[in-house]
């Protein structure tokens, strides 16, 4: 059974728990709270209370069906990249089902898992030259011929085991799209949260995946949708609920 510090954090969560929809990696747990009818798989991360520091715990929460489109953010593919933040075929039917919109994103890590000698030999330069923490600001501390030198061994790495790129993020989409439907996924950056990959580093380069898809042969109506219709098909369905919310409908 749950000990009570990790079954009074998922009761709180109530529908925020929705947007963690991937069976972890590590650990399992086969209890069920009931607090609802719908079911979904979500999972808490580490350092919960009561919680050994390197579990995961995957957990299936009943919930009440949502009165309008789910929005997962900051999702890849797990068909493609096994990352704990992807979704599964299953979940990206679910989204469908609801009419929402999931938001494909352009996280490294989350497009194309590095090999454990990439990570080791990343690790092993961080450790050696005292960075710690993560994101860019993990760079903070360092002097600029620090990070000159920072940069340069690690663009050594890179050339030896290459990072996600374009290519590989727009691998990501075709699969949603394949399985979700054209008017259920979403693009995203998360530039201001360390996200990007090579060819789309910044908004100036923003284009480019535009490039991609329009070469696999999407139309301008399809891509226009994805970069911004289904949002806001989602976004003003929220808003509509709302409205009927407040007027006690």
């Amino acid at each position: 059974m749950l000990d009570e510090p990790l079954a009074v954090l998922i009761a709180r969560m109530g529908l925020a728990g929705q947007h963690h929809l991937k069976r972890p990696p590590l650990g399992d747990c086969p209890e069920a709270l009931d607090v609802g009818e719908e079911q979904i798989d979500t999972f808490i991360g580490r350092h919960t209370a009561g919680e050994p520091e390197d579990r995961h715990v995957r957990i299936k929460i009943r919930r009440t069906p949502l009165r309008a489109g789910d929005l997962p953010q900051r999702r890849g593919i797990d068909e493609i990249a096994n990352h704990a933040r992807n979704m599964d075929d299953e979940q990206l039917l679910a989204v469908k089902k609801n009419g929402g919109v999931v938001q494909i994103v352009a996280f490294a890590s989350y497009v194309k898992v590095n090999p454990p000698e990439k990570v080791a030999a990343i690790d092993t330069l961080r450790r050696s030259m005292n960075i710690t923490g993560g994101g860019r600001g993990a760079l903070a501390a360092l002097t600029e011929a620090q990070r000159v030198e920072y940069q340069q061994k690690l663009a050594v790495i890179d050339a030896k085991w290459p990072p996600a790129n374009i290519v590989d993020f727009v691998n990501h989409i075709d699969h949603a799209v394949k399985v979700a439907g054209i008017d259920h996924v979403g693009i995203s950056s998360d530039f201001d949260g360390g996200g990007g990959v090579t060819g789309w580093r910044d908004a100036a380069e923003t284009h480019n995946v535009t490039v991609e898809l329009l070469r696999r042969g999407y139309t301008e109506a399809q891509v226009t949708k994805m970069w911004s219709g289904n949002l806001l098909r989602v976004w003003s369905e929220v808003e509509r609920v709302a409205r009927e919310i407040q007027q006690g409908k």
